[in-house]
């Protein structure tokens, strides 16, 4: 398709969820270049990250992975972090362009736009109906786990693009026997791990489990040799594109750092049936029947929606029926959807606030290698919603065949999309300045190569805190000054990374100012 009429098919749709995000995210438009979402915690480091890849590549030409420009003196290992690759190479320009704060903006926005259109393109595919990839679109890009998230500038896991794209691909290598979909697929899995680390184990787990299903359920079909060189084309197109970090963590491994996580704490921040019921406490219209004390924090903003869940449930009967002769694809959505709910439900099944220790499939996954070591299971929600959006995508698809008045249809479309943003929106975001301070302009002027103390000083790692918040505002504001900072915050970073500090006599008593000064540190020439 030549790019002009490709522009013009799709265009409509890309401005429609764009309108929809502006909304959603009201007021951020408004401050556009000096705002970003959430609070001074998470959110400034996201902004760090994009900064930290452009200056570390571009500017300083230094390894981003081992560094000491945050943690100083330490060279710390940051495999185990957030990094963001592709939401970070895309801001580039903008950053060129724009400022720092204007590109981590577009990025936020262009994370919800294209997780509509990718929906939008795969629910077109399965149904040829454009109108049923319009709400499918809605769906997947607009539930309230993904404003939740929104709300602490959590851009790597607000970018749930990618999922829809690889079963795309996936699905259209397995259909059409066309290598270049299977490498597409490759580059994508490929991509969705450089971009973040937990989405890209649940995206294996996504491509295995679509590959197990054709190989079982159409086995005389694609047990074949054209197949297998399909499926060797998307496991060599991944295997070149994720190779770089997978060597990374084989070899961070090796060193003794296991990113394991406990099984309590997997089970604490594991989904609640009751979260997948109540509406977002911060919905306008629905919040006031959230009961809040069940909320631990925004992970448990699961919500999926009775207008979603109705027309997905429709889905059961379209199986039944075979509808469209889609038996088959039916069926693996219905499986992805419940699959990942399950999986989402942790080690132990959790009711209405309740731990009833029943154990649940999450206890074997969470011993598989390098995929099973999640602390968050709750944040398997977007593949379910995947599932449960394409599902809807098919009644959709299977109503509007029942209706003869055009525009009826058109009136019920926008009926459903209107009562799933109702059930959707939240109020306005919270947003936070994150103007810095003009001291930081006169230290990076400043052509001595020194170390940056900011007070008050902590150290996060995810996990652990130690000394004061907030630490991502003032590692933020490094991309002020650029130069090597004591503080910092990185996820998955051992503890004795942390525990140096308070080997130190001045640092540990700035971190903790009520601490009652040791013996040696007051005898100490």
């Amino acid at each position: 398709m030549k790019l002009q009429p490709l522009v013009k098919s799709y265009l409509p749709v890309i401005l429609f969820y764009l309108v929809i995000a502006i909304v959603f995210t009201y007021p951020l438009i408004l401050n556009f270049s000096s705002h970003i979402p959430g609070g001074e915690e998470d959110a400034p480091t996201h902004v760090w990250l994009l900064w930290w890849f452009k200056y570390s590549l571009f500017d300083a030409h230094i390894n981003p992975i081992f560094t000491d420009y945050i943690y100083y003196p330490q060279v710390i290992n940051r495999t185990f972090d957030i990094h963001t690759f592709v939401n970070a190479f895309i801001s580039l320009p903008f950053q060129y362009l724009f400022g720092l704060i204007a590109a981590s903006n577009i990025v936020f926005f262009l994370s919800f736009v294209l997780s509509g259109l990718n929906s939008f393109l795969l629910v077109a595919y399965l149904t040829k109906s454009k109108l049923a990839g319009l709400i499918s679109g809605t769906v997947y890009a607009f539930f309230p786990y993904v404003l939740a998230q929104a709300m602490d500038n959590h851009t790597n896991l607000t970018t749930i693009w990618f999922s829809p794209l690889l079963i795309l691909f996936l699905l259209k290598a397995f259909e059409e026997k066309k290598y270049r979909y299977a490498l597409l697929a490759g580059l994508v899995l490929g991509l969705q791990g450089l971009n973040d680390l937990t989405y890209g184990s649940f995206n294996m787990a996504l491509s295995g489990l679509v590959i197990a299903y054709f190989f079982i359920f159409k086995f005389r079909d694609v047990f074949n040799l054209k197949h297998l060189k399909l499926l060797l084309t998307f496991g060599v197109s991944f295997i070149i594109i994720f190779s770089p970090m997978f060597i990374l963590a084989l070899y961070t491994i090796s060193k003794g750092f296991k990113p394991e996580v406990p099984l309590y704490v997997q089970s604490l921040w594991s989904a609640d049936i009751y979260y997948f019921l109540h509406p977002a406490p911060t919905n306008p219209f629905l919040g006031i029947f959230s009961r809040t004390g069940l909320v631990r924090s925004v992970e448990s903003t699961l919500y999926l929606g009775y207008t979603t869940l109705f027309l997905a449930g429709v889905s059961i009967y379209l199986y039944k029926i075979d509808f469209l002769k889609k038996r088959l694809l039916i069926g693996l959505f219905i499986l992805i959807s419940g699959a990942f709910f399950i999986l989402s439900l942790g080690p132990w099944l959790h009711f209405f606030g309740n731990d009833t220790k029943i154990p649940l499939p999450f206890i074997i996954y969470q011993l598989l290698p390098l995929i099973g070591g999640i602390q968050e299971p709750m944040r398997f929600q977007p593949l379910t919603m995947l599932g449960l959006a394409t599902l809807v995508g098919f009644s959709v698809s299977f109503i509007l065949t029942k209706i003869r008045i055009r525009v009826a249809g058109y009136a019920f479309v926008a009926l459903t999309i209107t009562f799933i943003l109702i059930e959707y929106i939240p109020t306005p975001l919270p947003t936070t300045d994150m103007t810095i301070p003009e001291v930081y302009s006169q230290i990076k002027a400043d052509p001595t190569d020194f170390s940056v103390l900011d007070i008050p000083v902590g150290w996060n790692t995810g996990n652990f805190l130690f000394g004061f918040g907030p630490v991502g505002t003032l590692q933020f504001y490094q991309s002020g000054h650029e130069k090597k900072i004591f503080r910092g915050t990185v996820a998955r970073l051992p503890i004795q990374n942390v525990f140096y500090y308070k080997t130190i006599p001045l640092l540990k008593y700035i971190a903790q100012p009520d601490r009652v000064p040791d013996k040696d540190d007051i005898t100490r020439n």
